[in-house]
């Protein structure tokens, strides 16, 4: 938490002559999102952790198949919304508040009408749908899918609310809220489960996420009201603010769907395997994206709105100059701390959830996978920055067949990689891909924008490399100093902190030796507040 955060500062103040109080307005912002990810991202954790002790992998395996198709569909329509609502809210800002408000309020109508059409369709469709996804259920394991699977469709209604919500709330520069949405549901869930959760079993743990995720709703509604919403149940189609959104949405909804391809094929695959595979893929990716949005998401959250107001005022250099020092502190922070959760992966899984149900084999299985989806950190991240670059710049078709390419990848390498890794190669061709892609992406980006001052990405890259390496040396022999024995939480949570706390100081002496920019201009940051 603490390397991020200046990690942030670096980035914002990194440019010469930039006001320093726009600077510590995105800090500040940078910090909430950070603060309250962080927060959402634990209790998520713990409500993980709670449900694979209530109910095991094997048994969760029709629960986790049956959220797949909304939890998609939501993260495709929910990344478009967000990414389409503020640029065109801001605009409508300027013209009125009250005008602003009457857009949100056709917005919502709007997205209401279409999840719902979809929603009746996915269950008129339910048979064919949930078979094509787990080709591996069978049975009676099979139909209780398809139930499971009807009854969280709804959440995709709600999640579009959501998602609009938190774009109105983000335009008015309310950060908390939106990042804490999380918290009501996953406090909910987790004392369900504590009271209820063996007595109902899987289907009452079905039925209350359904009614957690409408909860998430209510404590934004007095936010959205005093901002001046005030909800009317008319749609007007013929909105031109409406109609450019829907041409806006159309390459961001492709381009993610493309990538959530990747999730029903890895799920699909893994459902061939032997029973509980499925879940333990799932808690792997579950612990891989907490990294990914405390670590990623909440920095290009505030990054993003800095390169599109240099590119808006045609000021390209600067612009790529925020890229790519972005990339190089993304490098400097993201690489040695996918190589921590490699090498800690099965004391992470085994703190996380090895109790109840969740036994020494699932554990030996979800941390081979955390460890091949750990190497493509660095990848996601990086993709991620690039593809904000591209936005910027009004070009959301290139994002787009990029992702296409991924996913092509991707299907090519789980087929050849299943075969000698098997579950773990999922994983791996996952990360595998994503790299490739997002080199084709930079190089790309490249071509369109110039220079981006590759040679000293170049070197940041290899300092970090010689870094990472001697801090992987320390903390592998210190976990054989410690000897790791897994019959106490407690125990193996103090030793895999000692080791990775050692591990991180290491990195930070070997990254002054070898005089890597970037650590240095934090040790200079650090110093210069405490002397103001």
């Amino acid at each position: 938490m603490v390397l991020q955060y200046h990690a942030l500062i670096y980035i914002v103040d990194s440019k010469k002559g930039e006001k320093m109080s726009d600077g510590n307005k995105l800090v500040k912002s940078a910090t909430i999102i950070v603060v309250c990810t962080f927060i959402s991202k634990i209790l998520g954790l713990l409500r993980d952790s709670v449900t694979a002790a209530k109910f095991g992998t094997i048994e969760l395996d029709a629960y986790n198949a049956a959220s797949n198709l909304p939890m998609v569909l939501f993260i495709m329509i929910g990344a478009a919304i967000t990414t389409t609502l503020i640029p065109l809210y801001n605009e409508k800002r300027k013209q009125g508040k009250k005008e602003a408000c009457e857009f949100v309020s056709n917005v919502l109508n709007f997205f209401i009408f279409i999840t719902v059409i979809i929603s009746v369709m996915c269950v008129i469709f339910i048979n064919p749908i949930v078979s094509l996804l787990n080709p591996g259920f069978v049975g009676g394991k099979l139909q209780f899918t398809k139930l499971l699977t009807i009854i969280l469709i709804p959440t995709l209604t709600v999640n579009a609310v959501l998602y609009i919500f938190n774009g109105m709330l983000q335009s008015e520069n309310n950060f908390a809220v939106p990042s804490l949405v999380a918290l009501p549901f996953n406090v909910l869930i987790i004392g369900y489960l504590f009271i209820f959760g063996k007595k109902y079993g899987v289907m009452g743990f079905t039925i209350i996420t359904l009614i957690a995720t409408a909860i998430q709703i209510l404590p934004q509604i007095p936010y959205v009201v005093k901002i001046g919403l005030k909800h009317s149940f008319k749609i007007n189609f013929r909105d031109p603010m409406l109609k450019r959104m829907c041409l806006m949405l159309i390459p961001v909804i492709l381009g993610t769907g493309v990538q959530q391809i990747n999730t029903f094929v890895e799920r699909g695959v893994a459902t061939g395997y032997s029973a509980g595979s499925l879940s333990s893929l799932t808690y792997a990716y579950r612990v891989f994206a907490l990294f990914v949005d405390i670590f990623v998401v909440a920095i290009s959250t505030v990054i993003y709105p800095k390169m599109a107001r240099q590119t808006a005022n045609n000021e390209m250099k600067e612009m790529k100059s925020t890229l790519s020092e972005s990339i190089c502190t993304l490098i400097v922070f993201i690489l040695p701390m996918s190589l921590i959760v490699m090498m800690q992966s099965k004391p992470i899984i085994y703190i996380l959830f090895e109790r109840g149900a969740f036994t020494r084999s699932a554990t030996d299985i979800t941390s081979s996978v955390l460890c091949f989806y750990s190497l493509g950190l660095l990848a996601f991240g990086l993709r991620d920055f690039v593809c904000k670059a591209y936005y910027t710049l009004q070009d959301t078709k290139t994002p787009m067949i990029n992702s296409a390419i991924s996913l092509v990848l991707n299907i090519i390498l789980i087929f050849i990689y299943k075969y000698f890794l098997g579950l773990k190669g999922l994983a791996l061709a996952n990360a595998t891909s994503m790299y490739i892609a997002c080199a084709l992406l930079i190089f790309s980006l490249r071509r369109k924008i110039g220079s981006m001052n590759g040679k000293k990405i170049l070197i940041t890259a290899i300092k970090t490399i010689i870094a990472s390496a001697v801090m992987l040396i320390v903390i592998y022999y210190l976990n054989m100093v410690l000897d790791l024995k897994y019959v106490s939480t407690v125990s193996v949570f103090i030793k895999i902190l000692i080791s990775s706390f050692a591990g991180v100081i290491v990195f930070i002496i070997t990254a002054f030796i070898v005089r890597m920019e970037e650590i240095i201009k934090l040790k200079e940051m650090i110093m210069f507040r405490k002397a103001v």
